[in-house]
């Protein structure tokens, strides 16, 4: 999995008055993505743990890019992605209420791709060159967590 640095400035999140990035933001989005790669983590290695699957890893690395989408690639058969949307809306930064456009994760609707459909279907030329993008990543400037 890749997550975005959070030691690094953003464009996205930012504070609507100034569209400057702030590391209270970049605070906040650390706790959100570290919970939720977390959970993600977990359940593969439950999903090992309970014999349900046979080969389960689940490795986390961290990347300079801030996040601008959402992609899954399965077994490299299947490939889920969408578009975060930016959004304005008001969060406690420092105990104090703060304007700022954010990007909606959960908001994200996901389009799937599928191998199954034919190797030279649309739909598997992009799961195909979503695992190598993402193989790209990993190996080139992703990096561990400190």
């Amino acid at each position: 999995m890749l997550v975005p640095d959070t030691n690094r400035p953003w464009s996205l999140p930012v504070l609507v008055d100034n569209l400057e990035d702030e590391p209270l933001i970049r605070k906040r989005m650390e706790r959100i993505s570290s919970r939720h790669a977390q959970a993600i983590v977990d359940s593969v290695q439950e999903l090992r743990d309970l014999g349900l699957v046979k080969v389960a890893l689940a490795e986390v690395r961290i990347n300079g890019e801030p996040p601008r989408f959402k992609l899954y690639v399965l077994n490299g058969e299947e490939a889920f992605f969408g578009f975060y949307p930016v959004f304005k809306h008001n969060v406690t930064l420092g105990g104090e209420p703060q304007a700022i456009y954010d990007m909606g994760g959960k908001d994200a609707e996901l389009f799937h791709f599928a191998v199954s459909d034919g190797g030279d279907s649309t739909s598997g030329q992009f799961v195909n060159q979503s695992r190598m993008w993402f193989d790209n990543m990993w190996t080139t400037v992703a990096r561990e967590i400190p």
